[in-house]
């Protein structure tokens, strides 16, 4: 009976001991790749906005890669408050953490174009913004990028606020506003190839600039907070699976 009664307990103790390996491999293959995440989803985020800046409003997002800086800018202002093309964006200059190096190149700009009528009324208008990604529209002294629809002729494609919802789409503008068509309406997305970016750059510092000259500049306002790296976040989880694991080990043992 004695045997018997030491070998149910091995049993019970080898049961145990098989559970809380099961769990702990489960936790590991599980939850690091959790933790990680993939590698192509790794990526910074950096966001600014022209603040309390007076008669200008507008925000920009830059989210960095290999090699790459995705940028949208958006025209924040409301349509009411629209009243002249010294309003619109017309470049935006970014400085970025890593060093950088070669020329820049820019692709991928996706915008809806617009033509405003010297009475605000809008009317959609063919093509796509690619006057921001021309060669020569963006370049680089140092580590800060600079993109703009100034140079090459008349001005065109700068970023205007979102249409309000009519029938006078834009009731205060004025007349010089047609001057400068077509415009981006609302939002416009593109892409900069640099060497040296990475996933963990981040965009220290933006300045917005409105108009054909003279240009309004204004400093942007960060509106983002740092995010721990990759490698924080491994460890941080790790230990928290680590106590999992005692955990676990503790109420198999009793």
């Amino acid at each position: 009976m004695v045997g018997e009664a030491l070998s149910t307990q091995e049993r019970i103790s080898t049961m145990k001991t098989v559970a809380l390996r099961t769990v702990a491999l489960i936790l590991l293959v599980g939850g690091v790749p959790l933790i990680l995440g993939p590698p192509s989803a790794q990526a910074a985020t950096s966001s600014f906005t022209t603040g309390t800046a007076s008669g200008v409003s507008a925000s920009a997002t830059f989210v960095t890669g290999t090699n790459t800086v995705a940028v949208t800018l958006s025209n924040t202002l409301a349509a009411s408050a629209f009243t002249n093309s010294a309003q619109a964006i017309s470049d935006i200059s970014f400085t970025t953490s890593t060093a950088l190096s070669g020329t820049p190149t820019g692709s991928g700009a996706t915008g809806s174009l617009i033509n405003i009528s010297t009475t605000g009324d809008v009317t959609p208008a063919a093509g796509t913004p690619t006057r921001w990604t021309d060669a020569g529209s963006i370049t680089r002294s140092g580590n800060t990028i600079t993109a703009t629809v100034l140079g090459g002729g008349q001005p065109s494609q700068m970023v205007a606020p979102t249409p309000g919802p009519g029938p006078i789409e834009f009731p205060n503008v004025n007349q010089g506003v047609a001057n400068f068509n077509p415009y981006v309406s609302g939002t416009l997305s593109f892409t900069v190839a640099v060497t040296g970016v990475t996933s963990s750059t981040t965009i220290t510092s933006a300045t917005f600039s409105f108009g054909t000259g003279p240009e309004t500049f204004v400093p942007g306002v960060p509106t983002t907070t740092p995010v721990p790296e990759p490698s924080t976040l491994a460890i941080a989880g790790l230990g928290t699976l680590g106590f999992l694991g005692y955990g676990l080990r503790r109420r198999l043992k009793s």
